[in-house]
């Protein structure tokens, strides 16, 4: 049987800013949408100095473009089941 170590608490600060991150930038993505809006910005000290902050940020907003892009693709098809006529 394998024991886990405990997590440090730079772990938990580390898994705890990478979630908050990721929720900003989906956020701040589907606010953009909502609002027709082409460009995002970002400013203050929650990011400032902050590169993993930034990236993380950046990745979400991109990952979340690309699931909507995607989702709009595929509600766009029209889908023919097996025995049925197109």
């Amino acid at each position: 049987m394998v024991v886990a170590e405990p997590f440090s608490d730079a772990d938990i600060a580390k898994s705890l800013l990478i979630s908050i991150s990721n929720d900003i930038g989906q956020i701040a993505y589907l606010t953009a949408k909502l609002h027709d809006l082409p460009r995002i910005y970002f400013g203050g000290y929650f990011i400032r100095g902050h590169p993993m902050t930034m990236h993380t940020i950046t990745f979400a907003i991109n990952y979340w473009s690309k699931v909507s892009c995607f989702m709009t693709q595929l509600l766009s098809l029209e889908l023919v089941c097996p025995g049925q006529n197109p």
